[in-house]
């Protein structure tokens, strides 16, 4: 662990902020006067449950979590998260392959 003081003239509050991705907290006991202390970050386990994969592809990077309604035809993700490009991409598939009256039906039913 790093401990250093801080001073951010930007930072014009007072509390204990905790930073995830760089493992850090930062506590400020008067506005833009602070410490900060860091600490090491995990060792990757190569578990994919921190990862953030793709229901749709398989690939790393997904950005959004997936939409809870889906059109006839449409691939359901295997997991909450998905690609917003593979979510969009797979919903005009689905959503091209039906009939009007089809999407009609649907949307009668939601």
């Amino acid at each position: 662990m790093i401990v250093r003081p801080l001073f951010a003239w930007y930072d014009f509050w007072v509390g204990l902020y905790w930073d995830r991705r760089k493992s850090a907290l930062y506590v400020f006991p008067l506005p833009t006067l602070g410490v900060v202390f860091a600490f090491e970050k995990p060792e990757p386990t190569g578990s994919s449950e921190d990862e953030d994969i793709c229901g749709l592809c398989g690939e790393p990077g997904a950005d959004k979590i997936a939409h809870p309604n889906h059109w006839p035809g449409e691939r359901v993700p295997d997991g909450e998260l998905v690609h917003a490009s593979c979510e969009k991409e797979e919903c005009r598939r689905a959503h091209a392959a039906l009939s009007d009256e089809q999407r009609r039906q649907f949307l009668g039913m939601l």
